[in-house]
């Protein structure tokens, strides 16, 4: 079940992604899924999703001068806002900090 979740949230990486569309994908309810994905991955759906997003966005950072706002949208959040939010409960630094470390 994981791999079939995540391999369908790191191809549509820049869409919306729903738990409906995953649990649909797996053939179970929206509550199933939620519980049996929680207890396989150790995290609640939507977590495992932003988590991914931000590893996506940690890597285009690496890659060079790409703006933060352009990561965000490439990396499927809504805008810079929720991308900072979401980076920094994942790393505990917001973008630009955490941008700033690797130099």
């Amino acid at each position: 079940m994981l791999n079939v979740v995540e391999r369908m949230i790191r191809e549509r990486v820049s869409e919306p992604v729903t738990v409906s569309m995953l649990s649909s994908a797996v053939g179970l309810s929206r509550s199933h899924f939620s519980r049996a994905f929680h207890k396989v991955a150790g995290e609640p759906p939507r977590a495992y999703i932003s988590r991914l997003r931000v590893e996506r966005a940690m890597s285009l950072v690496r890659e060079g001068d790409i703006r933060l706002g352009e990561i965000a949208l490439v990396a499927g959040f809504a805008d810079q806002a929720h991308f900072s939010n979401a980076f920094r409960r994942v790393t505990g630094a917001t973008p630009s900090q955490w941008r700033k470390s690797l130099t």
